[in-house]
């Protein structure tokens, strides 16, 4: 792997074949608008969930950059490691939780797909894919101690359990985003 620059004083340890995080290296931030809206939208200080961290980008940001508070809630644990790299590259573990569950729209376990980098995802019955089976919680079990201002998911077509079991808190009128 290879630290590379990020935003401000950040950097990202980056392997080869992990496609979001070597996106930010050669295309400045990967996904420019959302990742601006983070930066220019949160204050320090204020908490940011990041559902489907990956390696952390947006975690970083958020925590780095933007001086945040973090929730990172990553599923698979090979990619929930490289997050967790991240954040004590950039000496953040004071301001950034990971936590190593899904999130869903009620507690159990569910099944993920594993080395498929920014592509892992919830299997559906039938589905033959290298796996690891994960705990799940919910979105207000997370937010259950303080509303974050802004709440970032990417869970790869998961979305709608995602937000089932974030009722509360996304009714909440202090989430900002």
């Amino acid at each position: 792997g290879a630290v590379l620059p990020f935003v401000g004083n950040t950097h990202l340890l980056v392997k080869r074949g992990m496609a979001g995080a070597t996106g930010n290296w050669y295309c400045g931030l990967h996904e420019v608008e959302e990742m601006a809206f983070v930066l220019h939208a949160l204050s320090p200080g204020e908490l940011f969930v990041d559902v489907g961290s990956n390696i952390g980008s947006y975690s970083i940001l958020a925590a780095g950059a933007a001086g945040a508070e973090v929730v990172a809630v990553e599923p698979v644990p090979s990619t929930f490691e490289a997050l967790k790299q991240n954040v004590r590259l950039n000496l953040l573990d004071d301001r950034v939780k990971c936590l190593n569950v899904g999130l869903g729209y009620e507690t159990g376990e569910l099944r993920f797909s594993s080395g498929e980098d920014t592509t892992n995802h919830v299997l559906v019955d039938g589905e033959k894919k290298a796996s690891v089976v994960v705990p799940v919680i919910t979105l207000d079990a997370v937010c259950a101690e303080r509303l974050p201002a802004i709440i970032k998911v990417d869970v790869e077509g998961f979305e709608h359990a995602v937000v089932e079991g974030g009722r509360d808190v996304l009714a909440d009128a202090a989430v900002k985003a």
